[in-house]
């Protein structure tokens, strides 16, 4: 029965193939470093002869390396690299053809568990913590790629980064598809309906302002008949059921007007004079004469009246009145 001495094994940097005497005193031998050590060639650790049928050697490892690109073989196993720096009992055991290598770390010194502990696909779903799986930790993805779900449920990539395309479900499944139809989307977000598209059915009652009218639709005309005659000259009024300017107002005589003064019309919105505050048109007009009272501007609203006040020294003519409004 051999020794349970323990004979020390020192690591350097440079390397280097070690022989194991196997018919030592000792089965014992303990590998260190002094302090951390990177190696700059392989080192190989081998039995210095052929030994006898069930020889068991046991080292003790607790060497601080850095292999790099260099390995540790010991007794013709690799040493893992995510040993390199952590204690642990390499039990060696022949077993009359060829060396069994077991390499026990020590748990209470390794300071994580690394994937060379980990068999292929043995983490399973309720092993990860809810939320734990971070970004960083999935495989990378195609740029302006999504995961959805596939056939049987797979995740399946999908091109979502085609310019102008939308992701649209059709009840059974997610794809990337173009905007059709009236209207059409840039790659920035911006929707164009296209011309013509929106019908009458699509805008909802009350909802056409006047700005939105093109400008000739916003214009109209109210004609009304005044008289310079004696006893018919007075207030003629109407009442507009919606806001507007007078931007004009022009005139026919339909009977020559008496000479010596003339025809006035005063314009008042409610009881407010307008400006010029009144229009005349000249005395002894002709009939069927038509021209422009020089008149500027006048505003009214929904529910005003509008008056157009006649008076005339010398009685006599009459005219018709052109208002020309435009709405607002």
């Amino acid at each position: 029965m051999k020794s349970k001495l323990v004979e020390a094994i020192q690591l350097v940097a440079a390397g280097g193939t070690i022989d194991i005497n196997i018919d030592s005193i000792t089965d014992n031998y303990r590998i260190y470093t002094s302090g951390a050590v990177t190696l700059l060639s392989n080192y190989i650790i081998q039995p210095s002869s052929v030994p006898g049928y069930n020889t068991l050697i046991t080292l003790h490892y607790a060497a601080n390396l850095t292999f790099g690109a260099n390995t540790v073989t010991i007794f013709g196993a690799v040493m893992p690299t995510d040993l390199s720096n952590i204690n642990c009992k390499i039990t060696l055991y022949y077993n009359g053809t060829t060396w069994v290598v077991t390499i026990s770390p020590d748990f209470e010194t390794i300071p994580f568990i690394t994937a060379n502990f980990i068999e292929s696909n043995a983490v399973t779903t309720v092993k990860i913590q809810d939320d734990a799986v971070t970004l960083a930790k999935l495989s990378n993805i195609t740029r302006g790629y999504l995961i959805k779900g596939g056939v049987a449920d797979a995740p399946t990539l999908i091109d979502a980064k085609t310019s102008g395309q939308i992701l649209v479900g059709d009840a059974t499944d997610v794809n990337s598809v173009a905007v059709s139809g009236d209207a059409t989307l840039a790659s920035t977000g911006a929707l164009t309906i296209a011309n013509n598209a929106i019908t009458t059915v699509k805008i909802a009652n009350n909802n056409v302002t006047l700005s939105k009218l093109e400008s000739s639709l916003q214009k109209e005309i109210i004609v009304i008949p005044v008289s310079f005659e004696a006893g018919e000259q007075a207030e003629y009024s109407f009442f507009p059921s919606y806001d507007g300017d007078i931007t004009s107002v022009s005139y026919v005589v339909t009977k020559e007007l008496a000479a010596t003064d003339a025809a006035k019309i005063g314009i008042f919105v409610n009881a407010d004079a307008t400006t010029p505050p009144q229009i005349s048109i000249p005395p002894s007009t002709l009939i069927n004469t038509i021209d422009d009272l020089a008149f500027s501007s006048a505003t009214f609203s929904d529910g005003d009246q509008v008056k157009f006040k006649t008076s005339k020294l010398t009685a006599g003519g009459k005219a018709l009145l052109t208002i020309h409004i435009t709405r607002v």
